[in-house]
């Protein structure tokens, strides 16, 4: 049994180490593709407009997503002043409760006693 986990461990390592191995070696193609598209781009005017196209297109997404974000955070802003708007209350109505339940005590101590 000892003998077998060992044999597996050995090759789940070797299996880990390939995978790392293949990760790096797509993160340096698409590093050299990057690059290429760049040059295209540079040199040829078809490449500058598909260049400003993918720009564009970039831009129009961060936009939306700057849109998207900002449309939220005010509805979070607004939810969050909602329920501390409700704590506030709340906390009021607390102490409204107690000043009167105090004051009905010292009342009642005040004639019957």
């Amino acid at each position: 049994m000892l003998f077998r986990k060992r044999y597996l461990h050995s090759r789940i390592t070797g299996l880990n180490k390939e995978i790392r191995m293949v990760s790096r070696e797509i993160r340096h193609l698409e590093r050299i593709l990057r690059k290429e598209k760049r040059l295209i781009a540079a040199q040829s005017p078809i490449g500058k407009k598909v260049k400003t196209g993918v720009v564009a297109g970039e831009a129009d997404k961060r936009r939306k997503f700057a849109s998207y974000l900002g449309a939220g955070s005010f509805q979070t802003i607004a939810q969050y002043k909602f329920k501390s708007d409700l704590v506030r209350r709340r906390r009021l109505l607390f102490g409204g409760i107690i000043i009167i339940v105090v004051l009905i005590m010292v009342l009642i101590y005040h004639f019957f006693v």
